[in-house]
């Protein structure tokens, strides 16, 4: 299949999907497509079920008081690259090597490296490459977690609250930079958010939880 021809498939299809969790609805009959190259926002309040979406996308298992049914078809072998809403980075370990580390199972040491400062660097954390993550602030850990969804080669980015630990001037930074890197690099995302702003910074095409019911 050629890569023109990939263009107009959808890289993700959401099929009648539902999930719920006790008695709450958070998605009942949802389709969606996303496609190749494309920005796609959730924007909802917290406990609508966009974080569980993005874990069903990362092949990761919700726990068992969530009923799920429908359809989520994802290319075969498609590489992810995810940011949680927390950084989840190893306190006592170099910025360096917590960006390096999901690196060395595909890379040389040295390209692994390469990589790694690179977007360090373009994400302004260049001067804290041999700090111990302990020692971060909120933001500066976020965009640790930032640098190393980029890093690692994902085609897919789901990105979970990305930019809610930046102080505002840094944030309109940051999403400047995230979404050149995004162009730049051909990669395709979806973004959720409760900043619509957010969003529409990002160029996204956004989805509300009005449309996930």
């Amino acid at each position: 299949m050629s890569a023109s021809t990939l263009i107009h498939l959808p890289m993700i299809h959401i099929e009648k999907f539902s999930l719920s969790q006790g008695y709450n609805v958070l998605f009942k009959n949802f389709n969606f497509d996303i496609y190749y190259n494309e920005i796609v926002g959730f924007y909802a309040p917290t406990g609508s079920g966009k974080t569980s979406l993005l874990n069903l996308i990362a092949g990761l298992e919700l726990s068992s008081d969530f009923i799920k049914d429908g359809i989520i078809t994802i290319e075969p072998g498609l590489k992810i690259s995810y940011v949680f809403q927390e950084p989840r980075l190893i306190e006592n370990t170099s910025v360096l090597k917590n960006v390096m580390l999901p690196l060395l199972n595909i890379y040389d040491k040295d390209q692994a490296k390469k990589k790694a400062e690179y977007y360090l660097q373009k994400l302004e954390l260049g001067t804290k490459i041999n700090q111990m993550a302990k020692n971060l602030s909120g933001g500066e850990k976020q965009r640790v977690a930032l640098a190393r969804a980029f890093a690692y080669p994902g085609r897919l980015m789901l990105l979970d609250e990305p930019f809610h630990s930046q102080d505002e001037a840094k944030k309109n930074k940051l999403i400047a930079e995230t979404l050149k890197l995004i162009h730049e690099e051909e990669r395709t995302c979806i973004i959720v958010s409760h900043d619509k702003d957010e969003l529409k910074a990002m160029n996204a095409r956004i989805m509300t939880d009005k449309e996930f019911k």
